[in-house]
């Protein structure tokens, strides 16, 4: 058997996991964003708990039981991705009147210690 499988997102499905965790696999794979815990560790990651990779590019680890397999994560936050993030998520409100995407646009570029924060700003 291989020492490690590493795979593209594809291979992050249930089915696949639960045959890893019965021949004892280990593997090492993007997990696609549309998992709803993914999204929660990406949008609640704690700033002070990340840890500086390279420019641009923050890192943290963490646990998850995703589909009953216990796995170890290395959460990556990309500068780049949080961007074009934001400006997507601008687009609505920016059709709007020019007050309200000012106030938009000034809410943005705060950074905020947690999500209760983020949402007491409003």
């Amino acid at each position: 058997m291989l020492d490690y499988i590493v795979g593209e997102s594809a291979l992050y499905t249930p089915t696949i996991l639960k045959v890893f965790k019965r021949e004892q696999g280990l593997f090492a794979t993007r997990v696609p964003l549309q998992i709803k815990e993914v999204k929660e560790f990406i949008f609640e990651a704690p700033y002070d708990k990340t840890v500086r990779i390279v420019e641009g590019y923050r890192a943290f680890k963490t646990t998850s039981c995703y589909a009953g397999v216990e796995q170890r994560w290395v959460v990556i936050l990309s500068q780049a991705a949080y961007q074009r993030e934001c400006h997507t998520l601008a687009k609505p409100y920016l059709k709007g009147n020019a007050k309200e995407a000012k106030a938009f646009i000034n809410l943005m570029q705060q950074e905020f210690s947690c999500p209760n924060d983020a949402e007491d700003a409003n």
